[in-house]
């Protein structure tokens, strides 16, 4: 259990002492919550933060359930088994994707974040924790399609089958704790506080 989000990217940065100030390398938060978690994380190892601007796309009648996601590149990522299972259709997809997409470009302008590459660089992804994983497989599509140099996944928290398919996706894959049992990722923190635009706008404003 995590005291809140500071704490975790306090903890996830002891477990990366290594990039402590290295060349080429960044730290990347996926907002809102992952915001936070990077922030201690850049902090802690003198790294520069940006973001990493990714939508979950939910299920039709479980917002909160992750049927794929879509980033700053425009192509969506689809959980096909995930989909299937709750009933969704290609027109409830194909229109939940776009206006995901259309609040990812939204986003972008709030945070002044321009589509920039991070080809050649090592790359530290960071999220509060990862439930079914398809924001982050999201993410980690788009860094690879940049040709990074090196991907390296850090999370306080994931489910333990979302786990076993992330590892081979990446360089290096950090994660806290992996609990045999998942409901979600709030469960996983004491203080859990809903992250607003105006906090990942001022937090990245004062970096």
């Amino acid at each position: 259990m995590f005291a809140n989000r500071l704490q975790a990217g306090g903890l996830l940065a002891e477990k990366l002492p290594e990039f402590r100030k290295m060349k080429d390398c960044a730290v990347l938060g996926i907002p809102r919550g992952g915001v936070l978690v990077a922030a201690e994380v850049s902090k802690s190892l003198g790294l520069p933060l940006s973001l990493m601007v990714v939508r979950k796309i939910g299920a039709m009648l479980n917002p909160e359930l992750a049927v794929g996601a879509i980033g700053m590149d425009g192509r969506p990522y689809f959980n096909t088994e995930v989909a299937s299972q709750t009933g969704a259709t290609k027109e409830y997809l194909q229109s939940e994707a776009e206006r995901q997409y259309g609040e990812v470009k939204r986003r972008m302008g709030f945070f002044r974040i321009k589509e920039g590459t991070f080809r050649g660089k090592t790359i530290i992804l960071v999220d509060d924790g990862i439930a079914t994983g398809s924001t982050v497989l999201a993410a980690i599509r788009i860094l690879r399609g940049q040709k990074v140099r090196r991907l390296v996944l850090a999370v306080p928290v994931c489910s333990a089958d979302t786990a076993q398919v992330l590892k081979p996706l990446v360089d290096r894959f950090v994660c806290l704790e992996i609990p045999p049992s998942f409901s979600a990722v709030g469960q996983f923190y004491s203080d859990f506080a809903q992250v607003a635009d105006s906090d990942v706008k001022r937090i990245m404003d004062g970096r």
